[in-house]
């Protein structure tokens, strides 16, 4: 992972009050699932588009 892209994330989740990333697994090319300390959902994140989605756990195992 870039070290840019990891603060950019950061920056993204705690700027939007979703909570302080815990654990950011990339799954593609600038995609990256994201889990926070504030939120038990687990995020589906977009570098280049800045996208933000929720995805269930079952999918986070399928995109790994």
């Amino acid at each position: 992972m870039r070290h840019r892209d990891r603060n950019r994330i950061i920056k993204t989740f705690v700027q939007w009050k979703l909570g302080y990333p815990t654990q950011i697994d990339k799954i593609a090319a600038g995609q990256y699932i994201v889990q926070t300390d504030a939120n038990v959902a687990t995020f589906l994140y977009d570098v280049n588009g800045g996208s933000i989605q929720v995805v269930k756990r079952d999918a986070v195992r399928q995109l790994r």
